[in-house]
Order: C-alpha cells, then structure tokens, then sequence
C-alpha cells in the first residue's frame, strides 16, 4: 500500500508555492481589514481565510523539505 505523498516534487515548486500562500494570506488580511465592510462577522470569516493560508507555507516548506530530502 502506498503512503499519501505531501509536498511539491522540488524545492523550486516548494518555495514558489509559499510565497503564493504568503502573498495571498496577507491579501486577504488586508482585505479583510481595510476594504471588507462589517457585515454579519464577514472581515472575521475572511482574516481567518487569511490566517489559514499563513498557517500552510510552514506545512508546505517542511513537506517539500522532507519529500526531496537524500536519503
């Protein structure tokens, strides 16, 4: 049986795919803080959006990491 792979297949694709997290979790923050008006918990709903993808680029570094690793 086969294990589920997690990360990017090279650490070019890994970092790329951070930095796209990145940029767009701190879009949606800014979004969410500047430009969304507060109706019915919706800045809350997408700063937590946000705050997901911030959470993700260490999960996405570190699987990448340890995917392509020498073994």
């Amino acid at each position: 049986m086969k294990m589920l792979s997690f990360g990017c297949n090279s650490l070019r694709e890994g970092v790329t795919t951070a930095i796209v997290f990145s940029i767009a979790g701190v879009l949606l923050i800014l979004t969410a803080r500047f430009i969304i008006p507060a109706i019915s918990y919706l800045p809350h709903i997408i700063m937590l959006s946000g705050s997901v993808l911030l959470l993700f680029v260490p999960v996405i570094i570190v699987a990448t990491i340890l995917k392509n690793r020498k073994a």
